[in-house]
Formats: structure tokens, C-alpha cells, sequence
């Protein structure tokens, strides 16, 4: 007989990686729920960065190319985007 696994409730920094080892993703989590900064990689640099609020995006997301250079920001509030800047 094969039981399922506790459910266990995330909580802190948890990253992804790719098979080579490089980091794609930095989630944070406070009882398996998305709060605080996030991050998406590409190629070691940050490619999108901002904050999650009780699973929403909240507050400034910053975009980047591949320069490293701020292409668009996205001001958020409870998972809706209220300003973009450009």
C-alpha cells in the first residue's frame, strides 16, 4: 500500500534551476503563498524582478533586455497593473 505524501507548506526562498545549474527563478512563500520578491534569470542577470503580496503581484516590477537596462516598469496593486512607464 502507497501512500501519498504529506502536504507540507512552503515557506522562504525557494529557487529553480536549469539542468546546467543556472538559476532561473526566485519564488518566496509564507505558508505556500507567493509573498515577497520574486525573480526571473537569463543568464545569470535579472530579467524580470518584483514582489508578490499574498499571491498577487504588488508594487513595482522592473523588466530588463539583455543589456541589463530597465526596458518597462509595471506599478501593480492586488494583481492589477495600474501604471506602466516605458
Amino acid at each position: 500500500l502507497l501512500e501519498a505524501p504529506a502536504f507540507r507548506l512552503l515557506g522562504g526562498p525557494w529557487y529553480s534551476f536549469t539542468k546546467k545549474g543556472e538559476p532561473m527563478y526566485l519564488f518566496t512563500y509564507t505558508s505556500s503563498i507567493l509573498n515577497g520578491p520574486y525573480i526571473m534569470f537569463i543568464d545569470y542577470k535579472p530579467y524580470i524582478k518584483g514582489e508578490y503580496k499574498n499571491d498577487k503581484k504588488d508594487g513595482e516590477w522592473l523588466y530588463y533586455d539583455f543589456d541589463e537596462k530597465i526596458r518597462k516598469t509595471i506599478i501593480y496593486k492586488d494583481g492589477k497593473a495600474i501604471k506602466t512607464i516605458r
